[in-house]
């Protein structure tokens, strides 16, 4: 018996290192077909994310017929669980992007909205100079096609897709002018990261209503959180709603249903700020000339908040909304007059005429832009408390309607509807809490007209800045403001001038 002990031959790594790259072009195998089997990935990304992989295998193969050791094995199976690790990973992305655009809950109610690109390519905020157009649609919204053909008086180009997904992708390809999609699935679009700026890059031109008012539905009982809005109103008289454009009211609108308390703070249109579009110091109603988002921008950096919310809405389609509502009620603090109407002091009754009247004068009131822009928050608050009694009554659809047709918007009306429908008590008032800002009234240039022009503008008063913040801050979180003195109000000599 031979007692010295066999030599071990060392491993073939040869032979090993090219089974790891079999393996590896196997993964690629099984990676290509989930690539173009499944959504995960759609059009070129498929070709890219698949040559990549072939890329990858090849470098593999080279290597490996060159070392043929240990590391050529280890590059090999590592790249093969990669590949099969990517080809599960993407029906689970797909499942995940099919799960954010599930049906909504189906409600009594809910809005369709028509979108085009923002990039400048559809100038126009009108459905009707969309007749020959192409509409990309999700199959499920025949409604809206009908109504979108009703309303442009001949039968609509349609190009339908299975899912949003997909409608989306060939909206953002420029495959068709116009998307329909539920208003529901716009906030979930922003939480993909490649459509985290869809309200910048699109634009809504028409939103319909699809369904029929449940008033016998108990609201769900839930605690909503509090949220800020920015409103905007632009002094045109168009028939059609635009969210690129000056604007001549700006209002924050601070809401917590849980405290019950609503907040209105009032800007002056000529509030000297930074234009974040034009990198520059300008006139707040010019911000809107680069978009409502834009102006959102200005505000929230100014007053150093986070909204991402607005409703724009223009003269015709304020008065609209306001006879819509069937008139509103509101405490007019003192008498005066403005053109034919004349507003006695004490609670007074206003239909959309009359509230425009009382909103817009400044001339006869005691405190001139000052009281203003306290006129626009009593009407604010009077939407709001018609708005309530309206909910309260189970008249939920012809409030959406209303507001939905007389708004544009990046919210979900729904939403406003639940502040109050989801009250554990009803019955309970609603707390509205009024800022008007000031100012000091100068001469400034400005980055959208040439800083040679000297245009009059309000210079921010540091001390109201800092309380604007201060109280919606504290509002969203949870804790309950009061009506206090605005600081720096006794040494503002703003006096509000013609559109500039």
């Amino acid at each position: 018996m031979d007692n010295q002990a066999k030599e071990k031959k060392p491993l073939n790594f040869a032979n090993i290192s090219i089974f790891a790259w079999l393996a590896a072009l196997c993964g690629l195998a099984f990676f290509g077909y989930v690539v173009f089997t499944h959504d995960g990935l759609r059009g070129t990304s498929r070709y890219i994310a698949v040559s990549a992989g072939a890329l990858l295998t090849v470098i593999a193969l080279v290597w490996t017929l060159k070392k043929k050791n240990l590391g050529a094995t280890l590059l090999n199976l590592v790249l093969a669980c990669a590949l099969c690790f990517a080809g599960i990973f993407i029906p689970s992305m797909q499942q995940q992007q099919e799960n954010i655009f599930k049906e909504p809950a189906k409600t009594d109610v809910s809005y369709v909205n028509f979108y085009v690109r923002n990039d400048g390519s559809h100038p126009s905020d009108d459905l009707a100079d969309y007749g020959d157009a192409v509409f990309i649609v999700q199959n499920q919204f025949d409604t809206a096609v009908t109504e979108a053909s009703s309303q442009l008086g001949k039968e609509i180009a349609t190009s339908e897709y299975e899912t949003v997904m997909e409608a989306l992708e060939a909206f953002y390809q420029g495959k068709g002018d116009v998307l329909i999609l539920n208003q529901a699935f716009a906030a979930k679009i922003r939480t993909l990261d490649r459509y985290a700026d869809f309200d910048r890059d699109t634009k809504i031109i028409y939103t319909c209503t699809i369904g029929e008012e449940k008033v016998d539905e108990e609201p769900v009982q839930e605690e909503k959180q509090p949220f800020a809005v920015l409103i905007t109103g632009s002094d045109t008289r168009d028939s059609a709603l635009t969210i690129v454009t000056r604007t001549d009211v700006d209002m924050i609108m601070a809401v917590n249903p849980n405290t019950k308390q609503i907040l209105f703070v009032s800007i002056p249109r000529d509030y000297y700020i930074y234009n974040p579009g034009l990198e520059g110091m300008d006139k707040l109603t010019h911000l809107g000339n680069l978009g409502v988002l834009n102006t959102v921008d200005g505000i929230n950096q100014h007053f150093n908040l986070s909204m991402d919310s607005y409703l724009c809405t223009n003269f015709t389609h304020f008065k609209q909304m306001i006879d819509g509502l069937g008139g509103i009620t509101i405490d007019n603090p003192y008498a005066f007059t403005s053109g034919s109407f004349s507003f006695p002091e004490g609670s007074i009754s206003l239909n959309g005429e009359q509230a425009l009247s009382f909103a817009r004068e400044r001339h006869n009131l005691p405190n001139g832009d000052f009281d203003r822009s306290k006129h626009e928050t009593l009407i604010m608050q009077g939407m709001m408390q018609k708005i309530q009694t309206l909910v309260q009554d189970g008249q939920k659809a012809s409030v959406l309607k209303t507001l939905s047709s007389n708004f544009l918007t990046n919210m979900n009306f729904n939403d406003l509807y639940n502040l109050y429908a989801s009250s554990s008590d009803v019955d309970a008032e609603w707390e509205y809490i009024r800022y008007g800002l000031d100012g000091y009234g100068t001469y400034a240039g400005t980055v959208s007209m040439g800083w040679d022009t000297m245009l009059y503008v309000c210079q921010p008063i540091d001390a109201q800045v800092t309380f604007v913040n201060q109280v919606v801050n504290q509002l969203l979180n949870g804790e309950r403001i009061g009506q206090d003195v605005m600081p720096g109000q006794e040494g503002a000599t703003y006096v509000e001038e013609e559109q500039q």
